[in-house]
């Protein structure tokens, strides 16, 4: 309903210009990411679309700006009852369009947008990354202990991700090492005045176990 929304100044080989919003996600056969259309025509826009890239498609990332003629379709609803509905999933997140974007489709503009704190963020991620990457880890292993330790699930690919939906243990790499961390640190600070006495420590304890 908003009045800068994108599809409303969609024309025949209208010119769009895209921002990815976060980092590709690898899937069977495609990357996956939301990007936001900053303008049509040269016109401001508002708006979302979900993005399918070619799997080799490194040169897109988070703030990558880029330029396409392709016009954007919507979602399609369940057609199965009782079935996921996916596109009422996504209209939750305000998505309502979506694009299969190949290599020969698009130009990458030289800016690249987005926070620079989430630039910062992705930077250590990387850095960590390649630390990961230098101790000898590579292929699965480096997929899995990267969603553990980083919290990050973009290297692990569609059959590995649906080995762990099977096992019934996806919830391992969702509440990842690092959220873990976070959260013992957090309570560490909060109960340190419960070192004196030895019942307040095993309160401590206890509720700490509780907690996590």
């Amino acid at each position: 309903n908003d009045k800068h929304y994108f599809e409303k100044y969609l024309e025949e080989n209208s010119v769009l210009l895209l921002e990815l919003s976060h980092e590709p996600i690898l899937g069977l056969n495609s990357k996956r990411c939301v990007a936001k259309v900053l303008s049509v025509d040269g016109k401001q826009t508002t708006g979302k679309v979900l993005l399918y890239c070619e799997k080799e498609s490194d040169s897109l990332e988070y703030g990558r700006q880029l330029i396409t003629i392709l016009k954007p379709q919507l979602v399609d609803e369940n057609k199965n009852p009782y079935q996921f509905n996916y596109s009422t999933y996504l209209s939750l997140e305000h998505i309502y369009h979506q694009m299969y974007l190949k290599s020969d489709n698009y130009i990458l503009v030289d800016e690249i947008g987005g926070s620079s704190f989430f630039h910062f963020v992705n930077k250590c991620h990387w850095s960590l990354s390649n630390i990961l990457i230098q101790n000898g880890l590579n292929d699965n292993q480096l997929s899995v202990c990267s969603a553990l330790l980083l919290g990050d699930k973009s290297l692990m690919d569609y059959e590995l991700r649906q080995t762990f939906v099977k096992a019934g243990v996806m919830h391992v790499l969702a509440v990842s090492g690092l959220h873990v961390g976070i959260l013992y640190l957090l309570l560490i600070r909060l109960l340190n005045v419960m070192n004196k006495a030895f019942a307040l420590k095993l309160f401590k304890l206890v509720f700490f176990i509780s907690i996590l």
